[in-house]
């Protein structure tokens, strides 16, 4: 594409519903599906996230055949990773991001440490990760107030789980 090209070109506009985040580890013969995590929007800005969620069947379907799919192109060895998906109003469902390290909300331990028994970093070090992981918490992060470009502040609330266990699922 020349630069007058570019100058043509705009992007379709999609009214975002919501972000499902899945998060991943690889220790280089497999990869294990180990969280997902979704951000929820109103006019195309993030008015909420919670993880762990599981992941709706119509969308489950969509984003196990692609992870399957992937797993199978690309080598990655030792890393925690993660794959957003992006469905909009219209209940369509976008791959938007591949990223080989893990999302933001890992440094605070929402993902891992502070939800269940797990410490992800372990597995960097050899550890393995189990069939089901138990989450004990969720983490409910409210924005508050709507904004498009980056987050507003948050109020980050902690809730105690009755009990979800998710399954680690593996892609070889």
């Amino acid at each position: 594409m020349n630069e007058a090209d570019a100058e043509d070109y705009i992007q379709d506009y999609l009214d975002i519903d919501y972000i499902i985040s899945c998060h991943f580890y690889s220790d280089g013969n497999k990869w294990y599906h180990l969280n997902n995590h979704i951000m929820m929007y109103e006019d195309n800005c993030p008015v909420e996230s919670v993880t762990p969620i599981n992941i709706s069947n119509d969308d489950k379907n969509i984003v196990e055949d692609s992870i399957r799919k992937l797993s199978k192109e690309i080598h990655i060895d030792n890393k925690l990773f993660g794959w957003q998906f992006l469905k909009d109003k219209e209940g369509n469902l976008y791959s938007i991001d591949f990223n080989l390290r893990p999302f933001g909300g890992f440094d605070k331990g929402s993902y891992d440490t502070d939800v269940s028994d797990q410490n992800w970093s372990s597995y960097l070090f050899g550890n393995v990760p189990p069939d089901y992981i138990t989450y004990t918490d969720t983490v409910r992060c409210v924005y508050k107030k709507k904004q498009r470009f980056g987050y507003s502040d948050i109020d980050r609330i902690k809730i105690k789980l009755t009990y979800l266990k998710f399954e680690v699922k593996t892609y070889d």
